[in-house]
């Protein structure tokens, strides 16, 4: 059996166009021997300036964190911790 470009319809007897290599109108073909990445750019060397803290990193340095018991701690007869909410709360 013959190789055809396309095997469906009426193209099936067409071949793959023909690239002429002395062509000047076309590109140079590629070197495939050569790494296609190109190499990091270089690193900037010198003393860096650090940026001022955001407004939420000066907030949460700023905020006091400790917690504090308002009401006290009972014990039931069952053993579970009971805590008396004051009125003030309502």
């Amino acid at each position: 059996m013959q190789n055809q470009w396309l095997v469906s319809g009426r193209l099936s007897g067409l071949k793959p166009p023909s690239v002429d290599a002395d062509d000047p109108s076309l590109p140079p073909p590629a070197d495939l021997t050569k790494p296609i990445f190109s190499p990091p750019p270089p690193l900037m060397l010198g003393p860096t300036i650090p940026l001022p803290p955001s407004l939420v990193e000066r907030i949460r340095r700023s905020e006091d964190k400790t917690l504090k018991r308002l009401a006290p701690v009972s014990i039931a007869p069952s053993g579970r911790p009971c805590v008396l909410i004051p009125d003030s709360v309502f």
